[in-house]
């Protein structure tokens, strides 16, 4: 009779590195966000729970407030959850939420779209993903009419969308006209500042900048790992919004990977006006799931 595999809370410096990002990346349902060093550059603090060996995990950021600890989703991560390698049942995702340490008092993390747990304290997000497998012609041709409309409008305006070596000019466009509109701290713009710098330029990241009369007017950064493509930024001022900044970037980068065995990842939205953005590329509305535990001092 073979014995149940042991969850064990592992914390981050006594982690077999090697040994969980292989986990990782060998998941069926990997995600960029989950890698040890996309945590160790965006996350306050971090552990892990692990079942068997490492055959399934659930990295868990952390971070005190008032001396109290609690599990939170950082910026710049969409989903996290629990990854695994061979298929597990909604029981063993339920024994892995269940072995969370009780000494954290609040739990508020985001869990991937193949984490499906029938659970009271989870509800339902959408992100939108788009598969790249068809040729830009196909993919075009499924943009919505509204979204062929808006690309005809952008070219009465002499834009130019261009690649750029750094992101420098993009974080600055953002921290000016698009991060005084969120929740986004300047912590949490040195956290992404930190990811960026470990990534490689044309193999793992994308910088796309968009151009008028010698001004920046809009900007985006996107991420590659496996077979997946991630939007993690955008960026745009009035001027860019008027000219549909991020419509042409957004076409010029699914024109310059068509025809690959990727999904392009648009990292979703609640807001009705910016999924509908994203949709109108042709991209498809997926579930993931968000864990909530209220705060429990007793």
């Amino acid at each position: 009779m073979h014995s149940k595999p042991v969850i064990q809370y592992i914390k981050r410096k006594d982690l077999d590195k090697e040994k969980y990002d292989t986990c990782i990346a060998q998941s069926l349902n990997s995600r960029i966000y989950a890698f040890s060093w996309y945590l160790d550059a965006v996350a306050d603090n971090w552990d892990v729970l692990i079942y068997g060996d490492y055959e399934a995990v659930m990295p868990l950021p952390w971070r005190r407030k008032w001396g109290i600890a609690y599990i939170y989703t950082p910026a710049w991560i969409q989903q996290l959850g629990i990854f695994f390698k061979v298929q597990l049942s909604e029981q063993h995702f339920l024994e892995l939420m269940a072995a969370v340490p009780a000494k954290f008092k609040k739990i508020s993390l985001l869990f991937n779209e193949q984490n499906f747990i029938n659970h009271p304290q989870i509800s339902v997000r959408n992100n939108f993903l788009l598969s790249l497998h068809n040729s830009y012609e196909q993919l075009f041709n499924n943009y919505q009419k509204n979204r062929h409309q808006a690309l005809k409008n952008a070219l009465e305006f002499e834009t130019i969308i261009q690649f750029s070596t750094t992101p420098d000019a993009i974080i600055q466009l953002h921290q000016e006209f698009v991060q005084p509109k969120t929740h986004l701290k300047h912590t949490d713009m040195y956290h992404l500042k930190k990811l960026l710098s470990t990534l490689k330029i044309d193999s793992e990241v994308y910088y796309y900048e968009s151009w008028f009369k010698d001004r920046l007017i809009g900007g985006a950064i996107f991420l590659k790992s496996g077979n997946r493509y991630y939007y993690l930024l955008s960026a745009v001022n009035e001027d860019g919004k008027k000219m549909q900044s991020m419509s042409l970037i957004l076409n010029e980068f699914i024109k310059n990977h068509a025809g690959q065995n990727c999904f392009f990842d648009f990292e979703g939205s609640m807001i009705p006006g910016i999924a509908s953005f994203f949709k109108s590329f042709g991209a498809e509305k997926v579930p993931y799931y968000f864990y909530q535990k209220p705060f429990d001092l007793f």
